[in-house]
């Protein structure tokens, strides 16, 4: 469960923080606005985060409201094992994405606007300077949010703790999670200590390829 929901958070996560400094990059005049409006949910504890939603993902509540011409009898968002895992991702990309947008927003700001320049001026159009330009020189600090971004996903508890403790049938039973259930409610405390183990396992090989590659490009 917790591979699946790597991969679900993460890869949209990415791509919509990139898109995200790509536009505000773009468009400077409205980029202090959006800046504050992005990062406003990260300044926010987790648990506060997850309330909000939770009141949002209420039967009856604003999301049913929003969706009620096409399921007037509202949507299972948090107790439908299948729906139940891609509303908390919703929730957590929400409260993250502002963070790694920031930074890849810093990276695209320090690249000189002579290449881009440049670039115009030879005929390239924005798909182009784009791929071949800002995304290379981008590279660093797309390593770091990658990386990082695996790291966090991996240690989200706070969120699925709020909204589903790791229901409906055990589908956002993640590792967080399960160590604090087979820990504290089932006290097993040798089957969380080697949960425990394998996640600081894991932990462990991202930061080591963290700093391989940082140390690679110089950092």
């Amino acid at each position: 469960m917790t591979g699946e929901f790597v991969v679900l958070e993460t890869v949209p996560l990415i791509v919509l923080a990139l898109l995200l400094a790509l536009c505000l990059y773009a468009l400077p005049r409205f980029r202090r606005f959006f800046e504050i409006v992005f990062y406003y949910p990260v300044v926010m504890t987790a648990v506060v985060a997850a309330l909000i939603w939770l009141t949002l993902y209420y039967p009856r509540g604003l999301m049913d409201q929003l969706v009620s011409p096409f399921f007037p009898t509202g949507v299972p968002w948090l107790t439908n094992s299948t729906l139940a895992l891609p509303s908390v991702v919703a929730v957590d990309i929400w409260k993250s994405i502002g963070y790694y947008m920031i930074i890849l927003l810093a990276g695209l700001l320090g690249i000189p606007g002579e290449y881009v320049e440049a670039a115009k001026i030879d005929g390239a159009d924005t798909f182009q300077w784009t791929r071949q330009i800002i995304l290379p020189l981008l590279k660093p600090q797309l390593l770091f949010v990658v990386i990082i971004a695996l790291i966090n996903t991996v240690q989200a508890f706070d969120t699925f703790y709020v909204l589903t403790r790791g229901g409906p049938a055990d589908a956002t039973r993640v590792l967080p999670i399960e160590i604090y259930l087979r820990g504290f409610e089932l006290l097993q405390m040798g089957r969380a200590a080697a949960v425990s183990l394998v996640m600081f396992a894991f932990l462990m090989v991202l930061s080591l390829i963290q700093l391989r590659l940082f140390g690679t490009e110089g950092y």
